[in-house]
């Protein structure tokens, strides 16, 4: 693993780097203050205190014959200390403490088959959505996770899931199709007469690995294809999905808007690679920062 780190506002050249192989970790996550990581895999779990990231704060066995496939930490105050994680067809969550402590607090199951992607809402802190290959979005409560309080149907399963920064919309992807939700109500593409998305839109040629929206421009959605490009979107006033721009791209992953940049990331077998740009570069001409190269196994 490997981070940069920041002095001020600026960037700082001190490189850190820890390797981590007998984990074979294949998710991570980090807390709300940036303080703490999750590194999961099928056998561990092992919390890193970001301050000294060169070592591993607590280990944690972990049974399952399932790789992690996703993981979360809830960017909320009134659940800071709760993460999710996603495993073959269930959500596990677990609750961190401040010194590292690390327990399971329940299982969720509501999917059919494996659970593809995960979410934390940005805007209501205990609404968790999770995308599978049964062709399910489901929204739960995570205060009552019996079952979900809102699902959206497709035929083809979602492989990435994302919230609206004001939990106004759903964005899922579909293999190269980007489809638009309102998460206000819940629809049913399946049934009928039922109303469907909001927006499904065509926007790669190959499968759509990442989906994620602007924190400087809430109506802007970003998306990263195995097709080695990164498109823009914008979300217009009938609601509909339209490519604004795009650029090629070194990575084929998940993107993340924190604050100024723009990260991107990598699902390669090797490793797990973030990429930077400023969004002041909008749509962004040039890569800027190399985050995180997580080497796995």
């Amino acid at each position: 693993m490997t981070s940069w780190g920041m002095s001020g506002r600026g960037w700082s050249s001190e490189v850190f780097t820890s390797q981590f192989r007998e984990l074979q970790a294949t998710s991570l996550c980090l807390s709300r203050d940036g303080r703490q990581g999750l590194l999961a895999s099928r056998r561990h779990l092992a919390v890193l205190d970001m301050e000294e990231p060169g070592e591993i704060a607590r280990k944690v066995a972990r049974s399952s014959r399932w790789e992690v496939g996703g993981a979360g930490w809830n960017p909320h105050a009134q659940f800071s200390s709760t993460i999710a994680l996603c495993c073959n067809d269930q959500l596990e969550l677990y609750t961190c403490t401040a010194s590292g402590d690390l327990s399971q607090s329940q299982s969720v199951r509501g999917h059919t088959r494996q659970v593809t992607s995960l979410h934390w809402s940005c805007s209501e802190p205990s609404l968790l959505a999770s995308a599978g290959l049964d062709g399910a979005t489901h929204v739960w409560d995570i205060r009552d996770p019996r079952r979900p309080c809102q699902t959206f149907n497709t035929i083809v399963g979602a492989g990435h899931v994302r919230w609206s920064r004001d939990g106004q919309f759903l964005a899922t992807a579909h293999e190269g199709d980007v489809k638009l939700w309102d998460a206000r109500s819940a629809r049913d593409e399946a049934s009928p007469g039922s109303p469907g998305p909001l927006s499904c839109v065509s926007v790669h040629m190959s499968r759509v690995h990442s989906v994620d929206w602007s924190l400087a421009h809430p109506d802007t959605l970003v998306t990263a294809s195995s097709d080695c490009t990164v498109k823009f979107h914008s979300v217009t006033r009938a609601k509909q999905v339209q490519t604004s721009s795009s650029q090629p791209s070194l990575t084929t992953s998940c993107l993340r808007l924190r604050d100024r940049v723009q990260v991107s990331c990598s699902r390669h077998w090797f490793l797990l690679p973030l990429i930077f740009w400023p969004i002041s570069l909008n749509p962004p001409s040039v890569i800027k920062k190399l985050l995180f190269q997580h080497l796995l196994g």
